[in-house]
């Protein structure tokens, strides 16, 4: 069976893609299209000639960018693979001194694909890449999370310290939050009636704080 291999060299708007055959005969040389849904049409249209069970599609796992081209093409049933960008990079070195640009890249990639084992990527690849950027996404908004508590610390330290110093270990707490929500002024948050201020305290701690607390009202320098 005559394979039909496509290389491709990802970059965050063009990708350029090069296609040869089993015997490393160029059939279509370098081409760029753009890493959207009218790129990709550009991309298929030029692989319609081939029959789809030849077609195998190369691109280095080396940016996030590919994400959106592989999960559009497996799902239209291409057979994909993912080569190792430090091999990609060894040949590269071999063929043209380290120089690096697209379109040289894209049809070095297809070159090693015919000339070496690969392993074709499956439904379990493509859901572990997107739990690895559900994970990296979560990661990033707890680090958001946590300098902006950080940042809310420091900001009441100056303004109103003695509240932080009422709450102490529960500032970023809900009873904490309920009351800055209500009362953004240190003033009206000091001159609270007994009654709302423990009115809030036990609807929003599990009514861990209570009246005693509240009583010990939070003062203003």
């Amino acid at each position: 069976m005559n394979k039909i291999y496509v290389g491709i060299d990802i970059a965050k708007h063009e990708q350029y893609a090069s296609v040869i055959n089993s015997s490393g005969e160029i059939l279509i040389k370098p081409f760029k299209f753009t890493n959207d849904l009218t790129g990709f049409k550009i991309l298929k249209d030029k692989m319609i000639i081939f029959p789809l069970n030849n077609i195998i599609i190369d691109f280095e796992s080396t940016t996030h960018y590919v994400n959106t081209l592989m999960n559009n093409f497996y799902y239209k049933d291409f057979n994909l693979t993912i080569i190792n960008p430090l091999k990609n990079h060894a040949l590269r070195n071999i063929n043209i001194q380290g120089a690096k640009t697209y379109k040289i890249d894209s049809t070095l990639s297809a070159t090693f694909l015919r000339s070496n084992n690969y392993n074709l990527v499956d439904q379990n690849f493509i859901d572990l890449i997107e739990l690895k950027i559900f994970v990296g996404n979560r990661q990033n908004i707890v680090s958001s999370c946590s300098k902006t508590k950080i940042q809310l610390v420091g900001a009441m330290n100056q303004i109103f310290s003695e509240y932080t110093s009422f709450f102490t270990d529960t500032f970023h707490g809900k009873a904490s939050y309920a009351i800055l929500r209500e009362y953004q002024n240190p003033k009206d948050i000091t001159d609270m009636y007994l009654t709302k201020l423990t009115n809030i305290l036990l609807n929003n701690s599990h009514r861990r704080f209570d009246k005693d607390k509240a009583f010990y009202r939070i003062p203003i320098s």
